[in-house]
């Protein structure tokens, strides 16, 4: 095809008008083409260092943050077996010796416990959920008849009931459930002991994930676990205000089961670092109640109602019991990794740069920058390369905290597995610096894709804004003004 070139000044007015009206068209259909974003609230933004000024934009995915993920907004969504014909004829089969077994051994044989087992397990693989309930609890009701009414055959049988209680959308039951759970471990293994640990644990982070949705979600259904929709003492509440008491479950019950490990000597158990971690997020995040509550994604970037200025809050003092809660669960963290024989020197550096972050996202900036120059002078005696020390302290993309939990517009926050492939739709282009306390400042516009509104741009300087990052380290001190270039990709998720 061959395009021949006309000079519109020989063109008659009506024709003039044409080709302005076909020009028009044309950019019209070149804007729709590019994938603007509607919603700007479930935007994800990745940073990557800026490529070269040579190299293309490439709209590929780039690697996540690690981090725990949120309930999912359709809770009913359980995967399936790939085989759906196997699982009928298996309910068929369990069905029918069910019934031989009840006419031949009565309706309370031992042998029907791992039959109606079987069964619940068939029908969850149909996603028959009502189905696989009911046979669930005839299970459940055969143990207790049979071995007592705290016997560990229990625990799987409610385990599976809590999933297809979850695939049908009745949190509230399945929270519920999750409780019995721990009673039914409490009451065989006791209180104190190593063998609760694990449905502490299962208990604390279905609390945590809980109160994770409510924040991201806002009033999505099934956030009202704990009150059913009502409030302490008969108050309304919303369900953001509800959930904050799964916030506070979670962080006793994350308390109780390091206890239990610390009590039996299990400094060295991965299990208690693990632990600890999601305690210090579950303390973060309850230092922060009033700023959720106003604001549950930026949170950390509350304002005033006179001013409109930005204000360090209250919650975010270096003296409150929150504070000194994290810092003696880092310094417990220390104690567990510099004991451990086979802890490495970038494992008590990791430890001891947990509790160097928490001052910094606690206003206690110049102790948290002592503490960055403590990490550096260990790491230097500790006979690493330079190349591995500076991976750490002086890495190619800035790390902005807090690590510990979400951050607005990351994968974690919108629920998206780490590993995911995104389809980009986008870029932006920035040049900022950072200050030796974390503040971002000069925030410049590089270079965008054509799809950048004004509205996504203001969105990003956000997201910049809401929270401090680490400083990086040069000859062991925090670089007064470091001059950073990224890329930050972004999607509508």
């Amino acid at each position: 095809m061959t395009i021949q070139m006309v000079d519109a000044r020989s063109l008659p007015v009506p024709g003039i008008a044409c080709l302005m009206l076909c020009c028009l068209l044309f950019s019209a259909s070149t804007v729709s083409n590019a994938q603007e974003i509607v919603n700007i609230d479930r935007v994800l933004f990745e940073p990557d260092p800026l490529p070269s000024s040579d190299s293309p934009p490439v709209l590929a995915s780039i690697p996540g943050t690690k981090g725990r993920i949120v309930l999912a907004a359709n809770t009913d969504e359980m995967i399936a077996t790939s085989d759906p014909d196997k699982a009928a004829r298996d309910v068929e089969q369990y069905l029918q010796v069910i019934t031989e077994t009840e006419a031949q051994e009565g309706p309370f044989d031992t042998g029907l416990f791992e039959y109606y087992l079987d069964l619940g397990l068939a029908y969850q693989d149909q996603g028959l959920h009502e189905e696989a309930i009911e046979a669930f609890e005839k299970a459940e009701y055969i143990s207790r008849i049979n071995n007592g009414l705290y016997s560990p055959d229990q625990f799987p049988v409610v385990e599976r009931m809590i999933d297809s209680y979850i695939a049908t959308g009745d949190l509230l039951t399945a929270n519920s459930k999750q409780q019995y759970l721990l009673y039914l471990n409490t009451q065989f293994y006791g209180e104190d002991s190593l063998e609760v640990v694990p449905a502490l644990d299962y208990l604390a982070d279905w609390n945590m994930d809980t109160f994770l949705t409510a924040l991201t979600l806002g009033n999505s259904v099934g956030l009202n676990i704990n009150f059913g929709g009502r409030g302490v003492g008969g108050i309304n509440a919303t369900p953001r205000a509800l959930a904050m008491r799964n916030l506070f479950l979670a962080q006793s019950q994350y308390y109780q089961a390091i206890e239990n490990l610390i009590d039996h000597r299990r400094l060295f158990d991965p299990k208690l670092l693990e632990l600890e971690q999601k305690l210090v997020e579950a303390i973060f995040l309850s230092a922060l109640r009033r700023g959720i509550l106003e604001d549950p994604l930026f949170y950390l970037n509350r304002r005033t109602a006179r001013t409109g200025s930005r204000i360090v809050r209250d919650e975010l003092r270096g003296n409150t019991m929150s504070y000194i809660n994290g810092r003696n669960a880092w310094m417990r963290m220390q104690i567990y990794v510099k004991n451990n024989p086979a802890a490495t020197p970038l494992d008590v550096a990791r430890s001891m740069l947990g509790q160097a972050d928490w001052n910094m996202m606690f206003n206690r900036r110049v102790t948290a920058r002592e503490q960055y120059a403590e990490i550096h002078d260990y790491l230097q005696t500790s006979g690493l390369e330079e190349a591995e020390i500076n991976a750490l302290l002086h890495p190619p993309l800035p790390v902005q905290l807090p690590e510990i939990t979400f951050r607005p517009h990351t994968r974690q926050h919108l629920g998206v597995p780490e590993d995911a492939q995104i389809a980009w739709q986008g870029y932006i282009d920035l040049g900022f610096s950072i200050s030796r306390y974390g503040n971002v400042q000069g925030i410049r516009i590089l270079g965008k894709s054509d799809n950048v509104t004004s509205r996504l741009e203001r969105r990003l300087r956000k997201v910049l804004h809401n929270s401090p990052f680490r400083p990086r380290l040069a000859d062991g001190e925090p670089l007064k003004q470091d001059e950073v270039q990224l890329r930050y990709y972004f999607a509508e998720i």
